[in-house]
C-alpha cells in the first residue's frame, strides 16, 4: 500500500508540474 501511495504522490507531483509549466511556459509543454 505504501508503494501504491508513493506512485500516486509521484503522479500528483508530475501533474502539478505539468500544470504550472503549461500555465507559465506553454512552449515548454508542446514537446
Amino acid at each position: 500500500m505504501d508503494g501504491y501511495a508513493s506512485v500516486l504522490i509521484s503522479i500528483a507531483i508530475w501533474k502539478a508540474c505539468g500544470y504550472f509549466l503549461g500555465k507559465f511556459a506553454p512552449e515548454g509543454v508542446a514537446a
